[in-house]
C-alpha cells in the first residue's frame, strides 16, 4: 500500500472510531489538501462553531493529488454527508467540478472561485485574501525608504492574475517590483538565490499559494544572506518564519465559514446570495521570536534601517 495514502486511511476509519455513542443527525465533510499548521487552524475555527448537531469529518490529502480523488470518491460513496467544505482554490476547484451534478451544498474555505467558473450553483466561497497594496503600506512604515521588493509567485493561472495588480499598487506608492516565477520546489532552489535577488530590493514577498509557502525555510536563508525582509500575505507563513505579514486570522476563516455552511444548512442562505464573501478585519503577524531578536540584537543584521513601531501603524499586529 502507498505509505503516504496509508495516514488517510487510518484518519477516515479513526473518525467513525472516536465518534461519540450518539450519532450526529448531519455529517459535514472538510477536505484539507495537505498538513499545516494554517490549515489544522481553519479547521480548529470551522468545527468549533457547530453546535453539536453536526459532526464534522476531517480528511487530509496529505499533499498528493491522488489521495484527493480518493477522498472525494469517499465522500460520495458514503450516505449521510450534508455538506462539504474544502480548503484553497485547488481543491475547491476539483470538488466543484466532481459534484457537479449532484445538489450537495459546497464551500471553498480560504477559496476565490465563483461558481460560474465551475458552472456549479451549489458553489460559494469564503476569500481570506488581502489587497496587495495593504502588504506594501506594511513594508513603508517598517522600511520607509522602501524602493524595490521581490515578488515570488508560483507558475499558475490564479497567482499570475495577482502579479498585474500587485505592480500597480506598488507603482502607487512609489515602488518598484522584480518578480520571480516559479514552476516547482527544483525551480525555487534555482531561481531564488541571494545573486538572483536584486540588489536595492528591501523584501522578499510571497502571497497564497503553496508552493512558495512550503519554501519559507529556503526564503529564510536568502533573505538572511541578503539582510532583507521575508513578508507574506497570510499567518501561517509567520507562523513558519516569516518575519511579518499581512492577512486575515486563519482561524476565523474557519470561523466565517463554519457560519456561512451553517445558514445554508439551515436554509437562510443559498449558495447563490452568498457567492464570494470576502473576509474584512486584516491583522498585521509578526513572528514573535523575529521580534525579539531584533531588540536584543541577535537577529541577522538587515542592510537598512527599520522602523519596528511602524507594524503597529499598518493594521492591529498580532505577536505569534
Amino acid at each position: 500500500m502507498n505509505k503516504i495514502f496509508l495516514p488517510f486511511i487510518v484518519a477516515f476509519f479513526t473518525n467513525f472510531l472516536c465518534a461519540e455513542s450518539s450519532i450526529a443527525s448531519t455529517r459535514i465533510a472538510l477536505v484539507l489538501p495537505a498538513e499545516h499548521k494554517a490549515l489544522r487552524m481553519i479547521e480548529k475555527g470551522f468545527k468549533k462553531e457547530w453546535k453539536g448537531e453536526e459532526e464534522v469529518v476531517v480528511f487530509n490529502a496529505l499533499g498528493e493529488a491522488s489521495n484527493v480523488t480518493s477522498i472525494l470518491d469517499t465522500i460520495a460513496g458514503a450516505p449521510g454527508f450534508a455538506a462539504i467544505a474544502t480548503i484553497g482554490n485547488t481543491l475547491t476547484q476539483q470538488a466543484a467540478k466532481y459534484f457537479l451534478l449532484r445538489k450537495v451544498p459546497l464551500l471553498g474555505a480560504a477559496a476565490n472561485i465563483t461558481a460560474s467558473s465551475v458552472n456549479n450553483p451549489q458553489l460559494c466561497c469564503v476569500v481570506d485574501e488581502v489587497p496587495a497594496k495593504n502588504i506594501l503600506l506594511a513594508i513603508k512604515k517598517v522600511a520607509p525608504l522602501v524602493s524595490k521588493v521581490t515578488l515570488v509567485v508560483a507558475n499558475d493561472e490564479k497567482m499570475l492574475q495577482e502579479i498585474p495588480f500587485f505592480e500597480e499598487d506598488a507603482g502607487s506608492l512609489g515602488i518598484d517590483v522584480q518578480v520571480i516565477t516559479v514552476d516547482s520546489l527544483q525551480d525555487m532552489t534555482n531561481k531564488v538565490t541571494p545573486s538572483s535577488i536584486d540588489k536595492d530590493s528591501t523584501a522578499i514577498v510571497i502571497l497564497k499559494d503553496h508552493l512558495t509557502v512550503s519554501q519559507i525555510p529556503q526564503l529564510l536563508k536568502v533573505v538572511n544572506a541578503l539582510g532583507i525582509l521575508l513578508v507574506s500575505a497570510d499567518q501561517g507563513s509567520v507562523l513558519e518564519g516569516a518575519h511579518f505579514g499581512v492577512g486575515v486570522s486563519e482561524y476565523q476563516t474557519g470561523v466565517v465559514s463554519a457560519q456561512v455552511l451553517y445558514d445554508i444548512l439551515r436554509e437562510t442562505k443559498v449558495p447563490s446570495e452568498v457567492g464570494c464573501q470576502m473576509m474584512q478585519q486584516f491583522s498585521t503577524f509578526v513572528d514573535n521570536n523575529w521580534l525579539n531578536s531584533m531588540h536584543t540584537g541577535s537577529a541577522p543584521k538587515l542592510r537598512f534601517e527599520i522602523n519596528l513601531n511602524g507594524l503597529s501603524d499598518a493594521s492591529p499586529v498580532q505577536p505569534v
